[in-house]
């Protein structure tokens, strides 16, 4: 079967390739484009809730500071791990534990030994 001698010559097949290539370009440009605002994808949330934060926040911020709170609430969350006297914030003399300067932070002092002193 041959094709007919007007099929997509010249300027057709130019407008031809142009409107397939748009095509492509605007449905890439859906697929991929920036999403709008849209409220109903969006997840809830209580403008009371925020406010509460923030108040609490605030009030914390103008709270003192209470070095035993941490000491005490750590003991409470983490009573089988977590360790009251721990040795490099209690005890002044540093260079009895090497074992402190072996690892970088936060799991050691490597590299802050000087500092330290």
């Amino acid at each position: 079967m041959r094709r007919p001698s007007w099929f997509l010559k010249g300027t057709r097949k130019l407008l031809a390739l142009f409107v397939v290539g748009g095509c492509f370009l605007y449905i890439l440009k859906l697929r991929f484009g920036p999403e709008e605002c849209d409220r109903t994808k969006m997840p809830y949330v209580d403008l009371n809730r925020v406010r509460r934060a923030q108040q609490y926040a605030s009030a914390a911020l103008q709270e003192q500071c209470r070095p035993s709170y941490v000491k005490k609430e750590m003991g409470k969350l983490f009573a089988d791990k977590y360790n009251m006297e721990i040795s490099p914030f209690v005890r002044k003399n540093i260079n009895e534990d090497e074992a402190l300067f072996k690892y970088e932070p936060p799991f050691g002092f490597h590299k802050f030994f000087d500092k330290l002193k």
